[in-house]
């Protein structure tokens, strides 16, 4: 009983030992990787920062205009169907005026 624990123990101390030798390479590797997607990650320079800005800058202006033109399509359609609106009113009212003397001219003749 007394030889198993201690060979437990031996191969507990063993691993310890060989993951702590083994240990810095991985440190090394693991800052290294994360300082190169850091560096690629930041802006190189603050012309490079600019142009991004500029470039946002531009896909707004962008997007920005085309609501525009948009809109003032909805506002041209939107008075065309108006005018249509009231030019179908004006027919309406014609032909009620119309009905109304047809008939009275009905019921004169009844």
């Amino acid at each position: 009983m007394a030889t198993n624990l201690m060979l437990i123990s031996l191969g507990f101390l063993g691993a310890l030992l060989v993951s702590l030798l083994i240990m810095p390479y991985v440190w090394r590797h693991a800052s290294r990787a994360t300082a190169r997607r850091l560096q690629f990650a930041a802006p190189d320079s603050v012309v490079e920062v600019q142009a991004d800005r500029d470039q946002l800058r531009a896909e707004h202006a962008l997007s920005s205009r085309k609501l525009e033109l948009e809109i003032r399509e909805l506002k041209e359609k939107l008075a065309a169907d108006a005018v249509e609106f009231t030019r179908n009113d004006s027919n309406l009212e014609q032909i009620n005026a119309a009905l109304e003397q047809k008939n009275s001219t009905i019921t004169a003749r009844d």
